[in-house]
């Protein structure tokens, strides 16, 4: 949950900090789970900032911006692997979308939300068949299934 959601300020650390502790113990006790492979968490977003500041002084900022690093945890999950391609973090370099003579470092995900999505609702139970009820972006990308669960 935003801070700003919460009445209780530190409800959302504490709740980080219990799914944290939760997981570690659960993964250090060495006892499978019954329902380990059941169970996924994840992360999702969209939402990323620009490379290099907008304005000067105080009014400085960072513009909106695409891609996310996303996290996700369980038994059924296929780990120790990244999925997608990490772009060249350089103003102006080969991934840089922002052209011109002062480019700002916006790159464009070579992994969508949409297939992340996609991947998690088809092990939720959601048919192939229903994605593009679901993702109308879908047929957009070679592969709605990205093959990590």
């Amino acid at each position: 949950l935003p801070n700003a959601a919460c009445r209780d300020q530190s409800a959302p650390s504490r709740s980080r900090s219990t799914i944290l502790s939760t997981t570690r113990a659960r993964s250090r006790s060495g006892k499978p789970s019954s329902s380990q492979n059941n169970v996924t968490s994840f992360t999702l977003s969209d939402f990323g900032r620009t490379l290099q500041p907008a304005g000067t002084g105080a009014q400085a900022g960072s513009d909106h911006a695409w891609g996310n690093h996303q996290f996700i945890m369980g038994g059924s999950v296929l780990g120790n692997r990244i999925y997608g391609t990490y772009p060249t973090l350089a103003l102006g370099g080969p991934d840089d979308t922002d052209g011109g003579s002062s480019p700002r470092g916006r790159w464009i995900p070579s992994t969508s939300v949409e297939q992340y999505a996609a991947t998690l609702a088809t092990w939720y139970g959601l048919s192939t068949s229903d994605l593009p009820a679901v993702f109308p972006l879908i047929s957009r990308f070679s592969n709605s299934n990205l093959g990590f669960i």
